[in-house]
Order: structure tokens, then C-alpha cells, then sequence
């Protein structure tokens, strides 16, 4: 996993120069398509999602700008190798230029492994196929995450809003840290840590959350915190530990309940971070409580990036004089930021 990210991060520095490059001589181009960045330094645009993913060859860097991108389900625009896919941010709060949205499924197959995927929102969901392993999503907002089976190994979910539901079929031994969903199922062997956890009105905390024909087993929950303390809990050989989680909780509920907990929450709209802020309230039980000593919940552990957005570089200063010295040297300055 770790190997993942930084050849993620690797790859996006070299994205970086290519656009720099790019943008001086066509920025009216960069700021309008999907950008694709080959492992070779090739930089190619397109104006689809699925003529930019069919156009993937292991290594690629995919940049896609702000704004509503639809996605096919044909077969073609799969993921069928190792690239790592950028947006502009998950967040939908500000303006519509702050974050990229798409619309279909993004589905990952045989050949994806060590993907990473990074700052978007999806209205549909996304699929991760057999024998896919070592991939990271985080900073994503979706609707849905399936895995498919035990061939599903290192694959981590993090810093994540999913709005519906995140499934293991069974048997995916997924990590599942500082996300806010709505059900977790069936994940066998993995973990579920820091996370904000909102049953629906038909679902147990089924670890979380199943029915109860499926639920978690052998896996660790830790440090999560659940927005329902009525519902009851059905878990199978699981190691539990400093969980708020409803009707039995590990840690107890404040006097006050839920609301008394955090900085700020709306109990009719709980997946909307302008209305609800997961922060503990000073002094709340679960206050420095969790296994390593930090808050349980969202913000404890490694943390929840409120910003949801991809390490994209940015150039905040480009100034080039408009010709040579005496010496015949251009004199560049540039500076460059990061989300």
C-alpha cells in the first residue's frame, strides 16, 4: 500500500511538469479536457471519461478537472491496469468549479492492482473486481464501494464519505479507517477504525452495518463511533475495542446523546459536512479515548481531510520576462502549491 502512494505521488510530480509545460503554450486546452500522463512523459487530452480511460496503459496519471464527467458501462472504459485517478475534490459545498463529479461506475478488474483514487464525487459507485488488491481510495464521496471476494488484499479505504453502503461480499479483508458511512458489510479479516457510522432504518450495526444474513467477522473495530444508539450490534469473532456504538457501547454515550457529542450535527441530513461538524464537543466521553490515545471517531487516528481533495500542484506565481538578457538566459520564477 505504501509502495502504491508513493508511485502515485511520484507519478503525479512528473503530471505536474508535463502541465506546467503544457499550460504555457495551451492553457486553454488544459483547463477544458481530462488530462492522461504516460509513464514515457506522453501527455494526452481527451474530452470523455471513456476515451481517456480506454486510452490507459499501466503507470498512466489520470487529471480529471472540475466539473460532471459521465462514464459508460461499457466494457471498454474498465480500469483494467495500475493508474492512479485524480480529481479536483469531493466536497460539493462551495462553487461547482470546486470539485469533480462523475456520473456511472468506476470499475476496477484484473490488472488494477496498486491503483489509487483520489478526490471526486460519484453518484453511482465503485466496483472493485477480483483479484484487484493493494488499492486506496480516499478522499471520495460515492454512493457506494463494493469488493469482491478474499482476493481483494490491501486494499484501503480512508477519509471518505459513502453515502449508502461499503460491502466485502463476505469476504474482502478491507481497511476501512476515518470514513463516514452509511452501512458496512460483510468484511472479513479487515478492519473498520475512526469512523462515523449511520445505520439505516432496516439494518443492524451488523459491523457495520449488515443485515443480519451477512455481517463482519474476524476483523477489528476500534475507535468508531455510531449515530443510532438504539440499534443493537451482530458481530461474529471480531476483536473490538473503545467502540460508541449503539445499544452496548464499549465507551458510553454522553448525557444527551448524539447531539451532545459533536461540534455540530443534523440528524436529517448527517452525510452533508456543511451541516455537521464530527468533531468531539471538549471534555465529551470519547475524548482522547481511542487505542492510541487520540479521539475516537473521525478525527482520531490518522485523521479526516475536511478539504477532500487530491495532492494536485498548482502554480501560484508564473512569471516570465517577456525575452532574454544580454547573456541569452530567460528569467523564470515559479511557484507551486499543493492541495
Amino acid at each position: 500500500m505504501i509502495r502504491s502512494l508513493r508511485w502515485g505521488i511520484l507519478s503525479l510530480s512528473l503530471l505536474f511538469i508535463s502541465m506546467l509545460s503544457h499550460s504555457l503554450w495551451a492553457q486553454q486546452l488544459y483547463n477544458s479536457s481530462i488530462t492522461v500522463q504516460y509513464p514515457d512523459g506522453r501527455v494526452s487530452y481527451f474530452d470523455t471519461l471513456d476515451e481517456a480511460f480506454m486510452a490507459l496503459k499501466a503507470g498512466c496519471v489520470v487529471y480529471i478537472p472540475s466539473g460532471s464527467y459521465t462514464l459508460s458501462s461499457k466494457d471498454e472504459p474498465k480500469i483494467k491496469c495500475q493508474v492512479a485517478i485524480y480529481g479536483a475534490g469531493c466536497r460539493p459545498y462551495g462553487k461547482d468549479t470546486d470539485y469533480t463529479r462523475i456520473i456511472g461506475r468506476l470499475e476496477f478488474v484484473e490488472g488494477a492492482s496498486s491503483s489509487v483514487i483520489m478526490g471526486f464525487r460519484s453518484e453511482g459507485d465503485i466496483s472493485i473486481r477480483e483479484n484487484v488488491k493493494n488499492l486506496l481510495i480516499k478522499n471520495v464521496d460515492v454512493a457506494c464501494i463494493y469488493f469482491s471476494s478474499e482476493s481483494n488484499t490491501g486494499c484501503m479505504v480512508t477519509s471518505s464519505v459513502i453515502r449508502d453502503y461499503l460491502s466485502g461480499n463476505g469476504s474482502a479483508p478491507v481497511q476501512v479507517t476515518n470514513c463516514l458511512v452509511g452501512n458496512i458489510s460483510a468484511i472479513k479479516g479487515g478492519e473498520i477504525a475512526n469512523c462515523i457510522l449511520k445505520p439505516s432504518s432496516s439494518y443492524y450495526y451488523d459491523s457495520y452495518y449488515s443485515t443480519s444474513a451477512t455481517s463482519s467477522y474476524y476483523s477489528l473495530m476500534r475507535n468508531n463511533i455510531g449515530l443510532d444508539s438504539n440499534k443493537s450490534t451482530s458481530l461474529s469473532d471480531c476483536q473490538e475495542a473503545c467502540n460508541m456504538v449503539g445499544s452496548n457501547p464499549q465507551i458510553p454515550y454522553p448525557t444527551g446523546g448524539v447531539e451532545a457529542l459533536f461540534e455540530k450535527y443534523d440528524p436529517s441530513d448527517p452525510f452533508d459536512l456543511s451541516k455537521n461538524n464530527y468533531r468531539l464537543k471538549k471534555g465529551v466521553s470519547g475524548t482522547n479515548a481511542g487505542t492510541d490515545g487520540k479521539d475516537i471517531g473521525l478525527y482520531g487516528g490518522t485523521g479526516f481531510d475536511d478539504t477532500g481533495r487530491a495532492p494536485i500542484p498548482k502554480i501560484k506565481i508564473r512569471d516570465i520576462a517577456p525575452q532574454t538578457d544580454d547573456k541569452d538566459r530567460l528569467k523564470v520564477k515559479i511557484e507551486v502549491v499543493a492541495n
